[in-house]
């Protein structure tokens, strides 16, 4: 594997700066987004926010070291399992990249339950 995604956790709400600190340093980030319905003062509006609040993507290339994205600010921890940072499966990264569009805006409908659906 020449290169791979690693999953980071984000400090609260730091998710965009967490990317832009990443990107200066050298790194590709995948960080999707989604449109979600917003009600104030009696209007509803779309504004843009994380897909999974919280957590980034990050490509690593092979021989690189990692774990300086630690200290990155914006970035609380890359996730673990046991010493080996947590690998998203190439299989996942398509399924969610198939679903955004060119600015990582995930565009896919999401279906939400009501009361009574069986799940």
């Amino acid at each position: 594997m020449s290169e791979y995604w690693i999953v980071a956790n984000t400090k609260p709400y730091k998710e965009d700066l967490a990317c832009i600190n990443l990107v200066r340093q050298g790194f590709k980030v995948f960080f999707p987004k989604i449109y979600k319905l917003n009600f104030s003062f009696n209007k509803k509006n779309q504004i843009l926010k994380p897909l999974f609040p919280g957590y980034i993507f990050v490509n690593v290339k092979q021989g690189i070291n990692w774990t300086k994205i630690h200290n990155t600010f914006g970035i609380k921890k890359v996730l673990k399992l046991g010493e080996k940072p947590c690998i998203l499966s190439e299989e996942t990264l398509k399924c969610i990249k198939k679903n955004c569009n060119s600015q990582d805006i995930f565009t896919k409908q999401i279906e939400t339950l009501k009361d009574g659906d069986k799940i």
